[in-house]
């Protein structure tokens, strides 16, 4: 006797809840963001986070707007909305409105900030990107900071030393440049989730730090010269030019 075997509609509904709490999720993130007067990127990160925003976490949410107002030139930032495991968290990610210009190449190189056992998760990298003239001087730069050697990974690096997860972005940079070196100042965020085993669920707590990024590297020679300082919300302190 044959049997025929259908499928049924019973999870259609729970996949729908899916789909539509994220979608809800992320609209009233924008929406936060928006009524601070922040342009909100149009990118939808995909999830399958079933629960509504809780008030702690809209709390969070508006504290951490209210520290990114101290950047400078806010008007020209752009909040995005990035999904970590199932909890959601503000980024400004780095960008350049002349990014197609700097064609020569790029390098990474690293700042020190905070202390670490294993020397890893202290290590912030930095991208610096240049282009060069036919004599191989330097006729554009500009650099900033990020979670992985993928400027714009959203990724983090983990550390095994300190059972954390950390996520490093920049608001704001200035840069300068002779023939040889280029200067950086950048305003940038660490944004970290402790007892990380691998998995955002098992975090205990996470924790925010704003600090400054200043200093060069020689593009030719290849050493670097960088210097990081905490800045406090509110009070963040003048652009510094670096000498070259």
């Amino acid at each position: 006797m044959a049997v025929l075997v259908g499928c049924t509609n019973d999870n259609e509904p729970v996949l729908d809840q899916v789909i539509n709490q994220n979608e809800v999720n992320i609209n009233q993130l924008k929406q936060i963001a928006a009524s601070s007067g922040w342009r909100v990127s149009p990118k939808v990160e995909i999830g399958d986070r079933t629960t509504p925003l809780t008030e702690a976490e809209i709390k969070n949410f508006q504290e951490d707007l209210h520290s990114y107002s101290g950047y400078p030139r806010k008007e020209e930032r752009e909040i995005e909305i990035v999904l970590v495991g199932n909890q959601y968290t503000f980024l400004l990610p780095f960008t350049s409105e002349l990014i197609t210009k700097a064609t020569g190449g790029s390098t990474i190189v690293y700042a020190t900030y905070g202390y670490c056992f294993g020397n890893t998760c202290n290590q912030v990298p930095i991208k610096v990107f240049y282009d060069l003239d036919e004599n191989g001087n330097i006729t554009y730069a500009f650099g900033g900071t990020s979670s992985d050697y993928n400027l714009w990974s959203k990724e983090g690096i983990e550390c095994g030393f300190c059972n954390k997860l950390i996520l490093y972005s920049t608001a704001y940079y200035e840069c300068s440049w002779s023939n040889e070196s280029v200067a950086l100042t950048i305003w940038a965020n660490q944004q970290t989730y402790w007892n990380w085993t691998g998995s955002i669920s098992h975090c205990t707590s996470t924790s925010h730090k704003h600090f400054m990024i200043t200093g060069s590297v020689n593009i030719k020679g290849g050493y670097t010269r960088f210097e990081t300082e905490d800045v406090g919300e509110g009070a963040w302190s003048p652009i510094i030019t670096t000498g070259i």
